[in-house]
């Protein structure tokens, strides 16, 4: 297994690979025991140095039976460097019968510092050490670590929390027996509040309320808090109460087997994650799933869903292992590399430009008086008219310093309440024409601005509704003179790319131009002397609506006729008011 745990300090420190099942053979005793190694290369990858620390154990005199001791250690199964480089921790989960043990390292002296010693029998076999990672977690400004112990706590599994003395001060324990709670872990300020949040894995977690619904997965998300105890000093917790839980979408996706904080890579100021499902997918194959922080934490609906399919047909344990956070290609943005150890590979994911868009619409005058006709049609004629005035800008890290825009306006858009209803607002250049269509060249992060003008009919009809005006943008790289090796940019997911403005058409309706009517209808039946039942002679029903307020628009009257009776005709008598009439179906 020499490179399941490859770790790196940062650029030109310290690489450590390790290969926990390699076995030693102790003379001592006649046996071979897969203790672990490790391997630290220094600056240059032709020297390095062999780092074994379970193996002066075995071959200590006074032990006669190594397995339950150190003998299986399997040390460097999870590695974690400090912040700066100079601390390494070796996690090492057969020690002591199995309940695991953690070495600390000095990257730059070559000697070991600390080490974890056998616990009580209650800790057998919980694995300490299966995973590891390392973050500031009680408020000293030196770095502690997070340490998995997936079998721990009986089963339920369990993340414990230790300084850089290897002197334990916490624990996180999970919630369902069998899940593998703490067997991946990371972290990553996902809430931009510079402290940071731990997330854990439990790839085995099952939904047992679900039909066929095991190992789907599932990653807890535990914010660091600083609160203040009763002596009043500062304590950091990572509270269940405000913790943030992804599960898995299918049975045996294993979703959460492996995480990686991704650093921001979109450059909104919160930090995103990267969650490994090797056999997620249709074809079991293997996923992985991008998820983006924000001001309130991970924003849990997934961002990006990236199926092996989606690299090679041939992929799969896609997303077995997962390492971001690291620029790769220059372009200012960190990269993702996933492994798929069945086949053999490692996928390098480079991350694309995001361009950020700041668009803004309006309309002039925003109040339409139909009385003020200060545009001619090409036949002549008067009409109401408005001007659409839309700025736009974009800017972003690692972007072109030119852009090309399709930009799309829509006049008079319906809701649905109004659909249906006739075109009330058009274009002035053309006839019958309510949507405009261009190509823009933008300069980065210099506004660019335009303006057009529509009318509104004479008769629009339908006054209550406002006239809704939408502009859409979208990036157009179709002639882009960018160089091949170049990523083509992204507009932001989370910035609108439709603005829109409304305008109201002025009403009788008072200083508000809120409508409020006060209808009153009477009727009466215009009959001679008699009638017979059954015959064709016409009834004339006299309807009187009055209005003793303000304006009433798309005013409706419903009228109920009994049995035998069928509606003929109307005949408007008093008011020049249009009146359209029809029969409910």
């Amino acid at each position: 297994w020499f490179g399941s745990t490859v770790k790196s300090s940062g650029e030109n420190g310290v690489i450590v690979a390790c290969a926990p099942r390699y076995v030693y053979f102790s003379e001592l005793l006649d046996k071979q025991e897969p203790i672990g190694v490790c391997y630290l290369a220094k600056t240059s990858t032709t020297k390095y140095e062999k780092y074994s620390p379970c193996s002066a154990a075995v071959d200590r005199s006074d032990i006669t039976d190594q397995y339950h001791r150190q003998g299986y250690c399997q040390a460097g199964f999870s590695a974690a460097f400090s912040s700066d480089g100079r601390r390494l921790l070796i996690g090492a989960p057969g020690s002591w019968y199995w309940q695991g043990q953690l070495y600390q390292y000095d990257a730059t002296s070559g000697q070991k510092v600390k080490e974890t010693n056998e616990g009580p029998a209650d800790n057998d076999y919980g694995y300490l050490g299966y995973a590891s990672t390392f973050g500031e977690f009680d408020g000293d400004s030196s770095d502690d670590y997070a340490v998995g112990t997936p079998k721990g706590e009986e089963h339920l599994g369990k993340v414990e929390l230790f300084n850089q003395n290897l002197t334990k001060f916490g624990s996180l324990v999970g919630e369902q027996i069998g899940a593998y709670f703490g067997s991946s872990l990371t972290i990553a300020d996902l809430n931009g509040d510079r402290m940071d949040d731990i997330i854990i894995g439990a790839p085995m977690y099952a939904d047992f309320e679900a039909a066929d619904a095991y190992d789907t997965g599932r990653v807890y998300i535990y914010y660091q808090t600083n609160n203040v105890n009763a002596d009043g000093k500062s304590q950091r917790t990572f509270p269940s109460q405000t913790r943030d839980i992804l599960d898995g979408q299918s049975s045996r996706s294993r979703f959460g087997m492996a995480l990686t904080g991704l650093g921001d890579i979109n450059y909104d100021g919160y930090d995103d994650l990267c969650v490994g499902a090797p056999y997620a997918g249709e074809d079991k194959r293997g996923a992985v799933y991008i998820f983006h922080g924000s001001k309130k934490g991970i924003i849990t609906d997934v961002s990006q869903v990236i199926y092996a399919k989606d690299i090679d047909i041939t992929l799969s344990t896609f997303g077995i292992s997962v390492s971001g956070g690291l620029d790769q290609d220059g372009n200012l943005y960190p990269d993702l590399l996933v492994g798929a150890y069945t086949s053999d590979k490692a996928v390098f994911l480079r991350t694309r430009p995001v361009v950020r868009v700041f668009a803004s619409l309006k309309l002039q005058p925003d109040m339409i008086n139909l009385d003020t006709k200060s545009c001619s049609l090409a036949d002549g004629t008067r009409v109401p008219c408005l001007t659409i005035y839309t700025c736009i800008e974009y800017n972003g890290v690692g972007v072109p310093d030119e852009l090309y825009f399709d930009i799309l306006w829509t006049l008079d858009v319906k809701d649905n309440s109004s659909s249906g209803q006739e075109q009330r607002a058009f274009y002035t250049n053309s006839i019958n024409k309510h949507t405009e269509s261009k190509l823009h060249k933008l300069q980065k992060q210099s506004t660019f601005c335009t303006s057009s003008y529509a009318y509104v009919k004479n008769d629009p009809g339908d006054k209550l509704s406002p006239i809704r005006v939408t502009m859409e943008f979208k990036l157009n790289t179709d002639g882009s003179s960018q160089r091949k090796q170049d990523l083509l940019p992204i507009l932001d997911a989370y910035i609108p790319t439709i603005s829109s403005f409304t305008a109201q058409i002025q009403k009788d309706c008072g200083i508000d131009n809120i409508c409020i009517p006060d209808l009153d209808v009477s009727s009466s039946i215009r009959v001679s002397a008699e009638h017979i039942i059954g015959s064709t002679t016409a009834l004339e029903v006299l309807i009187i609506v009055i209005n003793r307020a303000e304006d009433s628009f798309n005013t409706k009257l419903w009228i109920d006729l009994p049995p035998g009776v069928t509606y003929n005709t109307i005949t408007n008598q008093r008011s020049n008011i249009a009146i359209s009439c029809d029969t409910l179906k």
